[in-house]
């Protein structure tokens, strides 16, 4: 089904990029887990103090060689963060590279309803002021950039992606194996812009190319709040990319806001010791004890867990009587183990 979010109230989409949660993975982290939750009570911070209209999750959500959560009790607590951002606003996501394999926890998220995929959106939600479409915002999966758009015939239209789309002589900050020429990129005709995670650096700045039909497509890179790689990671500040409804000017305006993170020498280590995927099993268990002390604190001094999680649960607008139930089962079995 499609969505259509009222941003009558100048309320705004909320975009944001590679969440990466991950309870096994270090590389180079101290506490690789907390700060995912510390990141994560930023965000929730932002949600509950400017109350969007909706969220979207730019992908790669979770882990990092894995693709789910292995410790039941971080799951429930990174299950209940997603609750308390849908008792504000519905939650759209991305499906990054990391997300399409195997069978994810991100399908878990879909099926319980704490996220709203492509499929569940038909590709696209529309975002609307006094009852006349503005933008519709694109949901195009890693992978599916071929796949052609149903564009809008009155409003903008945007695409949140997930790939390397490339800009001869402007992508140049980062370096990524393969990509896609954006100007050559004829199913994004019509695109006015791109927001994109998967590149976790983010953009200095809008950069601009010209598509097949000679109109121009702005791009941007939100950045990873988490930074998993501490080669690619030395920066102190990403992106939180928003569009709002303007009644003065009866537009929709572009906004970025830099996301501040911690200090990149507070977070890495600099002995060179790597902790790789294959010696991860042998690390977890361990990792899992470390952690999950400074991961409560972080909950703790963010606040981000607090009540009756199944009241939260019914209180979610925007789900199903059968998803709630769904939902409250599985925390039910996750919070028992």
């Amino acid at each position: 089904m499609h969505y259509d979010i009222d941003g009558s109230d100048g309320r705004k989409v909320l975009c944001i990029g590679d969440l990466h949660i991950s309870d096994v993975f270090t590389g180079k982290h101290k506490d690789y887990l907390s700060n995912c939750f510390t990141v994560l009570g930023q965000i929730t911070k932002k949600v509950e103090s400017e109350r969007p209209a909706c969220i979207v999750l730019l992908g790669d959500i979770v882990g990092w060689s894995e693709t789910n959560i292995r410790s039941r009790e971080v799951l429930t607590m990174f299950i209940r963060v997603l609750m308390r951002w849908n008792s504000v606003c519905p939650i759209f996501a991305v499906r990054g590279n990391h997300d399409i394999k195997g069978y994810p926890d991100f399908n878990m998220l879909c099926t319980i309803d704490l996220i709203k995929d492509a499929v569940a959106t038909d590709g696209y939600f529309s975002y609307s002021a006094n009852g006349v479409e503005q933008c519709r915002f694109h949901l195009v999966d890693y992978g599916k950039e071929a796949e052609p758009l149903e564009l809008s015939s009155v409003g903008s239209d945007i695409v949140l992606g997930h790939n390397n789309y490339v800009v001869q002589g402007l992508t140049n900050w980062y370096q990524a194996k393969g990509g896609i020429e954006l100007g050559q990129l004829k199913e994004f005709n019509g695109v006015e812009m791109i927001i994109s995670g998967h590149i976790h650096r983010p953009s200095p700045q809008l950069l601009s190319t010209t598509m097949p039909d000679g109109n121009v497509c702005q791009l941007l890179y939100a950045g990873c709040p988490t930074r998993p790689i501490a080669e690619e990671s030395n920066y102190n500040t990403c992106w939180y990319t928003e569009f709002g409804y303007d009644s003065q000017t009866n537009q929709t305006q572009f906004y970025l806001e830099p996301m501040d993170l911690k200090p990149y020498e507070e977070l890495f280590v600099d002995n060179g010791v790597v902790l790789s995927e294959d010696n991860e099993d042998e690390n977890a268990e361990k990792m899992r004890k470390e952690a999950l002390t400074d991961t409560l604190k972080a909950i703790m001094d963010y606040q981000i867990v607090t009540g009756d999680y199944e009241k939260q649960i019914d209180d979610i607008p925007n789900a199903t009587t059968k998803a709630k139930e769904i939902a409250k089962e599985y925390i039910r079995k996750a919070m028992a183990s």
